[in-house]
């Protein structure tokens, strides 16, 4: 019972990521604004996430 309960909340929880857009539609870029976190991660391979808080302050 516990191992279809999990597997049930694991179905949700993909469900609900596959849902949300991956991208904004007609959204400007910022040339500043992605200067710094591009030499941030400059030289990384692989697959990274990068979180900029506070944009509209």
């Amino acid at each position: 019972m516990k191992k279809h309960l999990f597997f049930y909340f694991l179905f949700l929880i993909i469900l609900q990521t596959k849902a949300q857009p991956s991208t904004v539609k007609n959204a400007t870029v910022d040339k500043k604004l992605t200067a710094q976190p591009q030499e941030a991660i400059k030289g990384v391979r692989g697959d990274i996430g990068v979180y900029v808080g506070n944009v509209y302050v």
